[in-house]
């Protein structure tokens, strides 16, 4: 299966402000439609998740502002 572009494109948006938020600098920009960067992250159980998991499959990246939530 070869994923949307569009979706290509959105995932390597949110891994490179996620590795901005880690302190990672100077990253290239990537075209749409490019393979994204290899990664591996802690999910929210603490497992560590890869760029190769998610292989063959859409997926769709959700967030919010830690200030609009309560707690």
């Amino acid at each position: 299966m070869t994923a949307d572009p569009f979706y290509n494109s959105l995932f390597v948006q949110v891994i490179m402000l996620s590795k901005a938020n880690l302190g990672v600098v100077n990253m290239a920009l990537i075209e749409a439609g490019a393979i994204g960067p290899d990664f591996s992250l802690p999910n929210q159980d603490g497992k560590t998740v890869s760029k190769d998991d998610f292989a063959g499959h859409y997926v769709l990246l959700w967030w919010y502002p830690k200030a609009d939530t309560p707690g």
